[in-house]
């Protein structure tokens, strides 16, 4: 049997997925987590999957999720060491997803050789035709220009393939649905999707901006990490450090180990992880009705993630009592997303 391996690499985790090439069918899938504490490296994770997955793997190509791609990479994409080169130019835009999965890249040729094609498809690659109105800041242009400045786009993957399940579920054609998606887990994004294609989206430059989220602040006034860095004499890499791991809804709740954690929390009476779950609820309906206005009709809302797909408790919190959407279906699905990648690598085999 032929097969494809899908890795997902994480700061601390090594998602690993066997497909059959013929119908795309899982084989086998694991994670492999505690990568920096009980796992060495990525590098070390791979060894623990090579070995999990045996000799008899027939592989065809190994894909890989990168999160940050920029403009320069939008497509699927044969790698090689001047790929990798060019691509570690976006780590400091997504430190802690790209570094990991470039090491992944990098152990895949140390182990695998290189005459197995290693393929990478981009997170962002979703997000390549938003509408100028949505992906451009407000800001001098000669400097947009100059570091390539404008609004990315995170979990592509994700909201794709659980637009295409939306328009399977619908019967419809996903090129005649509108949708909103809602991506929810450790990160957290929405998109709004006019016709199959993305046309705005709450994560920007980088995965920070938008939906609170387990660690990250999301929206904030501009001007806070400056009057932090003035009043606290907090240096850049602190500021980042405070917004990336220690505000969301870590910073909210207190409760920094999980949304099951706070939930939890919640139920025995706990107020300020109440006040967060209250708090996440009204920043995504906040985002739905932003987007409502930007597409005018919907024909579904769509939850996804570890939280969107896996909390009843969290959907139930973003619709109820919400008079704008009680006539629009709200699905919830678990992305496909190796499965997604799995099909554009054959697509870029078969060219």
């Amino acid at each position: 049997m032929e097969s494809i391996l899908v890795i997902n690499a994480g700061s601390t985790s090594l998602k690993y997925v066997q497909l059959d090439f013929g119908n795309l069918e899982v084989v086998k899938q694991e994670v492999i987590r505690n990568i920096g504490t009980k796992v060495p490296d990525h590098n070390a994770a791979w060894q623990q999957m090579m070995k999990d997955l045996g000799d008899n793997l027939n592989l065809k190509a190994v894909g890989h999720r990168l999160v940050h791609g920029g403009t320069e990479f939008v497509e699927p994409t044969l790698l090689n060491e001047e790929i990798l080169s060019r691509l570690a130019r976006y780590n400091e835009l997504a430190p802690l997803h790209n570094p990991p999965g470039l090491a992944c890249i990098e152990a895949s040729f140390q182990n695998l050789g290189t005459d197995i094609p290693n393929i990478a498809v981009f997170d962002t690659a979703f997000y390549k035709d938003l509408p100028e109105l949505a992906y451009r800041y407000a800001l001098p242009p000669d400097l947009m220009k100059k570091y390539g400045i404008r609004r990315f786009g995170f979990h592509g993957i994700s909201h794709h393939s659980v637009s295409l399940q939306a328009a399977a579920k619908l019967g419809k054609d996903i090129s005649e649905l509108n949708l909103i998606t809602i991506h929810l887990g450790g990160g957290a994004s929405m998109t709004a999707v006019q016709k199959g294609k993305a046309v705005d989206t709450s994560m920007g430059f980088t995965p920070i901006e938008g939906l609170v989220m387990m660690t990250r602040s999301g929206d904030i006034d501009v001007t806070i990490p400056l009057y932090l860095q003035r009043k606290e004499g907090m240096s850049v890499d602190e500021v980042y450090h405070m917004l990336n791991k220690e505000s969301g809804m870590c910073g909210l709740s207190g409760i920094c180990s999980g949304m099951i954690e706070i939930q939890d929390a919640a139920r025995s009476g706990n107020k300020m992880a109440q006040f967060a779950l209250d708090y996440y609820a009204y920043h995504i309906r906040k985002y739905i009705g932003s987007y409502l206005a930007v597409l005018g009709s919907v024909d579904s809302i769509v939850f996804t993630g570890a939280i969107g797909y896996g909390s009843q408790t969290v959907r139930d919190l973003v619709t109820k009592d919400f008079e704008m959407i009680k006539n629009i279906p709200i699905h919830h699905f678990q992305p496909e997303e190796e499965k997604l990648i799995a099909r554009d690598i054959i697509k870029l085999l078969q060219k």
